[in-house]
């Protein structure tokens, strides 16, 4: 399991979709137990998703104050903890974890596939709340494209969900019948070379 210093937590949190941070101490027999426990759980498929790593708790952060604690990160944002050695906790927070983004999985696909062409825009049509949506909508008004929308301000998990699941860090975003297409300046490239409506009618 790597071990990571203070500096590089932060960045060590958003590196993947599910990140799972255990504060430790050397030397510490209830950490070493937790320690040769982790590499048990990610041999099982189930757990794969998960990316594991270690950090000496003399760093003093995320108010750690005993030792062996593990944070679970989603997307960056604490969701849920373990204090102590219990095996039997992180196993079951785990799978909770993995059931809660099985429904999440499920709320996005059904969401990319409301409308044949899709936009997750930042505020409304009527009220873009960014550049770059009102851009995209320009275009798609010009096009008298019609669409369906969803306003990623509204839903702070889907927001941060669907980053992860389409691979596509930033808003707004585009789908053709449940397929990203991308975000503004594909679009805006698309538009440009005339190849946007095929893409569309695709």
């Amino acid at each position: 399991m790597e071990e990571i210093e203070a500096s590089n937590l932060e960045k060590t949190i958003l590196s993947s979709p599910l990140v799972n941070i255990i504060f430790y101490a050397k030397n510490d027999e209830r950490c070493s137990q937790i320690l040769d426990f982790i590499p048990e759980l990610v041999a099982q498929d189930e757990f794969k998703k998960f990316k594991f790593f270690k950090i000496d708790a003399v760093s003093g952060t995320f108010a750690v104050r005993s030792v062996p604690t593990m944070i679970m990160f989603r997307n960056g944002n604490e969701i849920d903890r373990v204090v102590g050695a219990d095996t039997s906790a992180i196993t079951q927070k785990l799978r909770k974890i993995l059931e809660s983004d099985r429904s999440i999985e499920q709320r996005l696909k059904s969401l990319i596939n409301q409308q044949p062409i899709m936009v997750f825009i930042k505020g409304t049509p009527e009220q873009p709340r960014c550049g770059f949506t009102r851009t995209l909508l320009l275009i798609l008004k010009q096009m008298n494209v019609q669409f369906g929308h969803f306003d990623i301000l509204s839903d702070e998990e889907v927001r941060q969900s669907l980053k992860a699941y389409s691979k596509w860090p930033t808003y707004p975003q585009l789908y053709v019948k449940g397929a990203l297409i991308g975000g503004v300046d594909i679009i805006q490239d698309l538009h440009e070379n005339g190849e946007l409506e095929n893409v569309l009618k695709s």
